[in-house]
C-alpha cells in the first residue's frame, strides 16, 4: 500500500495498474479538501464483474463510509453506509465504456448539499481515512476489491483550485 502526504495540493498520475493508495486523514492539504477526482480506463479485455473500489472514505470513529465503485461490467456507483444502517445508493448507474477514459470523484460541498446526512460525515476530516483504487479496511480488506483498470491520474482540490 502506498502512503502519500501533501502540502498545498496533490496530484498523482500514472499509466499503469496501481496498488491501492491510502491517506490517514482527509486533512492532507494546508487548506480543506473540496474535491477528489480521478481518471481511469477499463481495458476492453477486462471481464471482471465484481465490485471494485475507486474511492472509499471511512470514518474511523464509527465505521461509516462513502465509496465509489465500479460495479458489474460497466457501472459506476456511489454509496453511503452510516454506522448501524444499511448501505444506500446515492447516485447509481453511471455508465463507463471499456477502453474509454472516464472520471470519478466528488465535490464535497455539492455532495453534502444534495445529501445532508453526509454533512456530518465530512465534518471531522481528521477521522476520515481515504482509500483510492482499493480498500484495506473492514470486511473487504484485501486486494480483491482493487480496481483492475488503468489510472491516468487523480487529485485533491482546495477551494482555491476547485
Amino acid at each position: 500500500m502506498h502512503h502519500a502526504h501533501a502540502g498545498d495540493g496533490l496530484t498523482y498520475g500514472c499509466q499503469v495498474r496501481q496498488w491501492p493508495l491510502y491517506f490517514d486523514s482527509l486533512n492532507i492539504l494546508t487548506s480543506p479538501v473540496y474535491s477528489i477526482q480521478g481518471f481511469a480506463t477499463v481495458p476492453v479485455s477486462d471481464t471482471s464483474t465484481k465490485e471494485q473500489i475507486l474511492l472509499k472514505i471511512v470514518n474511523r470513529s464509527n465505521n461509516s463510509y462513502f465509496k465509489i465503485t465500479r460495479t458489474g461490467d460497466t457501472s459506476i456507483d456511489y454509496w453511503y453506509k452510516e454506522s448501524g444502517s444499511d448501505i444506500v445508493g446515492i447516485n447509481n448507474g453511471g455508465h463507463l465504456e471499456k477502453g474509454t477514459p472516464f472520471s470519478f470523484g466528488i465535490s464535497i460541498p455539492k455532495l453534502t448539499q444534495s445529501w445532508p446526512k453526509l454533512k456530518e460525515f465530512f465534518s471531522n476530516r481528521n477521522d476520515l481515512s481515504v482509500f483510492i483504487l482499493g480498500d484495506y479496511s473492514g470486511s473487504d480488506s484485501s486486494l480483491s476489491t482493487s480496481f483492475t483498470g488503468f489510472v491516468s491520474g487523480f487529485g485533491f482540490s482546495t477551494q482555491k483550485n476547485y
